[in-house]
């Protein structure tokens, strides 16, 4: 099956609220309170001028998202990522990344950043094989958790 990576829409919300959730219970998120009206209002009723919403879809189903920002002094933040387990390791994170990478090249921005927590072996590896350096370390953030903050500097 074919995958494709495309903005996404409000009727994807229920679905990337369905990851969130997922994600907080992997505790690769902040445990926050999401509901699907104030996904609705964050990712597409108030959205900046800068924000991108990507979804990955297999076939009819989305398997993955990536939001991100542009931020200040062409930095473009990314905020979310999530790819549901059973389609890991299939290329999925990389081809949401490049596309968000992509945009954020196309609006001028010199380096890419995220914040992730430092228990997430994986996800700290996987970083790091997509050639992001840790530029930072806070340690017991609000979630009493420590976070490692990555970025990239775009070509």
């Amino acid at each position: 099956m074919s995958m494709e990576i495309r903005t996404a829409i409000p009727k994807d919300a229920s679905t990337i609220i369905d990851m969130v959730r997922m994600g907080i219970e992997e505790k690769a998120f902040h445990n926050r309170v999401v509901s699907v009206e104030g996904f609705l209002e964050y990712a597409f009723h108030n959205r900046g001028k800068g924000f991108n919403l990507f979804v990955c879809e297999i076939g009819d189903e989305i398997v993955g998202y990536m939001d991100s920002q542009m931020g200040r002094w062409g930095v473009g933040e990314i905020s979310g990522v999530y790819v549901k387990p059973e389609h890991r390791k299939e290329g999925v994170g990389r081809a949401l990344m490049k596309k968000t990478l992509d945009q954020f090249t196309l609006n001028n921005c010199h380096k890419a950043r995220l914040e992730v927590f430092a228990e997430n072996k994986g996800a700290v590896e996987y970083y790091n094989r997509l050639g992001f350096f840790q530029e930072g370390y806070f340690q017991n953030d609000e979630d009493r958790r420590d976070v490692i903050v990555v970025s990239k500097f775009l070509e």
